[in-house]
């Protein structure tokens, strides 16, 4: 048994004496990377023995790396994802109490900015909840209801649009946008006349 032992440390020491000397990395289309050299971002590179100013990101495609970890490539998936369900209770400006529950489909537009200024995807993703009730807190009931009407006929006037655009207002500043959103349910607990309305 100790035998074993040793012969997979040599193998995991072998293994890492090559990662030292790995010099490429290749990214698949559906990921995007960004360089860092020395824990910076990369604005230099070296093409045919002459200094350049190079993007720090990387597209998908096979690139050529500094050896001996002193370039590191942060790669994500920027295709988009599924924001799982949100829930809201939350009153209206107008008194009205308010459930909703949605979810989005999100991605990354700037890799750059996600991987480097963000701490990690929920922490943008969890703000969308805080965006959306500030959104709905400015209506009333009444006004929701005639945003609905609006919506059926021209789908940029609708509800889920509007709250859209109003998240990827603050969204895009970090890096990621919301690419679509689906309200599931849009409820009014009426508990006076004991009836429950649905937008």
């Amino acid at each position: 048994m100790t035998a074993g032992l040793g012969i997979d440390r040599i193998i995991d020491l072998i293994l890492e004496i090559i990662y030292l000397f790995k010099f490429w990395i290749v990214l698949d289309e559906y990921q995007r990377g960004v360089v860092l050299t020395w824990g910076k971002r990369r604005n230099w590179c070296v093409q045919r023995w002459i200094f350049r100013r190079k993007s720090p990101t990387l597209g998908p495609g096979f690139h050529l790396l500094l050896p001996f970890g002193v370039e590191e490539v942060l790669v994500d998936n920027v295709v988009p994802s599924d924001l799982p369900d949100l829930e809201i209770e939350m009153t209206l400006k107008c008194g009205t109490p308010l459930y909703i529950v949605f979810s989005a489909l999100w991605a990354i537009t700037d890799i750059e900015k996600f991987k480097i200024e963000v701490e990690d995807a929920d922490t943008v993703l969890t703000n969308v909840q805080g965006m959306v009730q500030e959104y709905l807190f400015q209506f009333t009931w009444e006004e929701l209801l005639e945003m609905r009407k609006e919506g059926i006929g021209d789908r940029r006037q609708g509800l889920p649009w509007k709250l859209r655009t109003h998240c990827n207002q603050e969204t895009r500043k970090w890096g990621a946008e919301l690419t679509d959103f689906y309200i599931q349910s849009f409820i009014r607990p009426d508990l006076r006349s004991g009836v429950i309305k649905v937008l």
